[in-house]
């Protein structure tokens, strides 16, 4: 399937659709190969654009409110009382409450490690809704 097939065909929100796309240099007339290999061994693996704390970091900050408005309809969908206590079960997130707490609720102070958590929970899901469509 192509990218612009996709993006036709996604429920997510198109923002966080396009926003992971053009962060991974995919274009509309690219194969979603790498999508289908996000979703099926992770982003953290090394995917162009999901690499680099620099890179992760400044993506969720440019794309945090869609980020965190994913996050609270996931962690209500999987039955949590808040985002906080999803994003501690992520295998990636090895920082406090307070560093996740801040990262998710400040526009101001984001701790990188939190922020790269949150920019690889957006690759895959956009990846993982992408191989729903397979």
């Amino acid at each position: 399937m192509k990218v612009h097939e996709y993006k036709e065909m996604s429920n997510l929100d198109y923002r966080l659709v396009n926003a992971v796309i053009a962060q991974l240099g995919l274009e509309d007339g690219d194969d979603c190969g790498i999508l289908e290999d996000i979703a099926n061994h992770g982003v953290n693996g090394g995917f162009n654009g999901f690499i680099y704390y620099n890179e992760t970091s400044e993506f969720y900050a440019e794309n945090q409110e869609i980020i965190t408005r994913q996050l609270k309809e996931d962690a209500d969908n999987y039955g949590y009382d808040s985002m906080l206590p999803m994003v501690m079960q992520f295998q990636c997130c090895d920082s406090t409450e307070d560093e996740v707490g801040q990262t998710i609720f400040s526009n101001n102070h984001h701790d990188q490690m939190v922020a790269n958590c949150l920019a690889w929970y957006a690759a895959e899901v956009v990846a993982q809704e992408y191989e729903q469509h397979q």
